[in-house]
């Protein structure tokens, strides 16, 4: 059951992770559903001659896992769209990897009706992957949609 976003309800604090094991699949749907072809995340002898020697995951797909954390493991979350955002890459997340997003509320803003979430995604040794923040804001229901 989706739960009707409040700000007002969310606390400071609360945190959610997300793991997903990197594979074949992820990438060539990544690259089916995104255009991005990108032959360091598809083709494995092209990444093998350049800097990082292996395929990985392209950034969208990390920050769609450290998205996750919070849209899917957070439920007074679910009902909240990015208004704002912001990431760091520090090393790829390669294919085999299980990468480990966690989100983590850092600031409530009820008058503006916003909050702030950081998050990180870490391989299985630890490593950091990324970081980075987002600023949610309640969805408005239909009826007060401008017309567009």
């Amino acid at each position: 059951m989706l739960i009707k976003w409040d700000p007002s309800k969310v606390e400071e604090g609360i945190s959610g992770t997300f793991s997903r094991t990197i594979n074949d699949a992820d990438l060539v749907l990544h690259a089916g559903i995104t255009g991005d072809t990108n032959p360091l995340y598809l083709d494995e002898e092209h990444a093998r001659s350049r800097k990082f020697g292996h395929r990985f995951a392209p950034p969208a797909l990390v920050i769609g896992i450290m998205h996750a954390a919070y849209s899917a493991k957070i439920a007074s979350l679910q009902d909240g769209v990015v208004t704002e955002a912001e990431y760091r890459f520090f090393a790829p997340l390669r294919v085999g990897d299980t990468g480990t997003a966690r989100a983590t509320v850092s600031r409530v803003n009820t008058i503006e009706k916003k909050v702030t979430v950081q998050l990180t995604c870490t391989n299985q040794l630890g490593g950091k992957i990324a970081e980075g923040h987002v600023v949610l804001l309640p969805a408005p229901p239909l009826a007060d949609r401008k017309s567009e």
